[in-house]
């Protein structure tokens, strides 16, 4: 059922908020203070959705709750007159800044979260982390949907990953709300003073566990996003062997081919030497040891790695994640210190519930901000899910890893 919503003006540059009335119904409405800081900020933004910010309108979806059954945003459509031209994830929460996520829509079609929250309008939609919203009737039902997820990704470590199960058997998820706000408190620190300082930064190496440190200088943050021109790929297109489960080969081919068509290195086979991107697709599953369920981190890293240096060896992966036992956990300063090399970052998802089954899931961050967020393309959500997204670093806090290429 559809609920029809009162109309507030906004006195922020003629700005309205009002009801998406494509959306399904949802309870509750948002506090008016928030309504009009979430405009401001997505104004600040509007020269990355392409649209004038005196035109921007609001229009709300829903409510997305937490793993403590408490409200931890509400998402919303941006609109340019009539046309939907982005989506925002508000956040109810003010430890964890104004928005969780946002991003521009192609072709007027949110493939975001927007088609997920329409296709299940009854069952409350909880937000574990980004990508990964689960549907239950109650806080009841949706412990027991977690317990059953943990307890594939346990069976899974006990095979795979033997030196891990105690992560797994520990796990949480959904977002730490108090160690996601001490980071974030730190990165706004940092935001006010005008720098981020990169500590330095000892990234792992998963198939000799040697250690790399990378210095970097105080960096300055742009205002706008400083992005690599990275094309996204995805890995659903036709003559992809395994479209379910190539995630990772298809951000390796992405990645490939920022080195090859943008950075301009010969030696690295990109999509023209296989043919195409769905048959470089293939090439890298087959490096990376992919399976039904995806790619995990060491396959990815050590894939890559090797496919990159095929023709000349001049790369070294390097790695940070949260499931491997004394490894350094990733932080926003290395995701900077990677973009201002102009390394572009396999991300890994460990912890998803969403699907039903266990799933590893990539993305390619090739970007951040002066707001504390990481700019990234998604393989997956459809054809034309090809814009570039951006999720605060509170929502990626301790559930995600991450492999770049840095250069010997």
């Amino acid at each position: 059922m559809k609920k029809v919503m009162m109309v507030v003006v906004a006195f922020l540059s003629f700005c309205i908020f009002l009801p998406d009335v494509d959306a399904k119904e949802a309870d509750g409405t948002i506090p008016f203070e928030l309504q009009g800081k979430a405009l401001e900020e997505i104004q600040s933004r509007a020269e990355y959705l392409n649209v004038a910010s005196s035109n921007i309108e609001l229009r709300y979806v829903r409510e997305l709750y937490h793993t403590d059954d408490t409200v931890i945003g509400y998402y919303v459509h941006i609109y340019e007159g009539d046309k939907i031209v982005g989506y925002a994830l508000i956040s109810a929460k003010e430890s964890l800044g104004t928005l969780l996520e946002w991003g521009a829509v192609d072709n007027g079609v949110d493939t975001h979260y927007g088609e997920i929250l329409a296709g299940n309008p009854h069952q409350k939609a909880f937000y574990l982390t980004f990508n990964d919203i689960v549907f239950a009737d109650n806080l009841n039902d949706l412990n027991k949907i977690l317990e059953e997820a943990k307890q594939k990704y346990i069976e899974y470590a006990k095979e795979y990953e033997p030196n891990n199960i105690n992560f797994y058997e520990e796990m949480n998820f959904g977002i730490n709300l108090s160690e996601a706000s001490i980071e974030q408190n730190i990165i706004e620190q940092q935001i006010q003073s005008g720098t981020l300082m990169t500590q330095e930064i000892s990234d792992f190496s998963i198939s000799e566990r040697d250690s790399d440190t990378l210095t970097n200088d105080i960096s300055t943050l742009a205002t706008l996003p400083d992005t690599l021109s990275v094309s996204r790929i995805w890995q659903r297109q036709s003559g992809v062997a395994n479209p379910n489960s190539s995630c990772g080969p298809a951000v390796g081919v992405m990645i490939a081919n920022y080195y090859r068509n943008v950075r301009g290195i010969t030696e690295v086979r990109n999509s023209d030497y296989y043919g195409n991107d769905a048959k470089h697709i293939n090439q890298m599953y087959y490096m990376m040891n992919s399976y039904f369920w995806g790619t995990n981190q060491y396959s990815f890293h050590n894939g890559l790695e090797t496919q990159l240096n095929l023709n000349k060896n001049q790369f070294t992966a390097k790695s940070r994640a949260y499931n491997q036992s004394g490894v350094e956990v990733p932080t926003f300063a290395n995701v900077q210190n990677a973009i201002n090399k102009k390394y572009p970052l396999g991300v890994i998802e460990f912890l998803n519930a969403s699907s039903g089954e266990l799933r590893y899931h990539w993305t390619v961050i090739a970007a951040y901000n002066s707001k504390g967020e990481v700019g990234y393309y998604d393989s997956d959500g459809g054809q034309n899910n090809s814009g570039l997204k951006f999720v605060s670093w509170s929502s990626l806090n301790g559930k995600i890893g991450y492999t770049y290429l840095a250069l010997n």
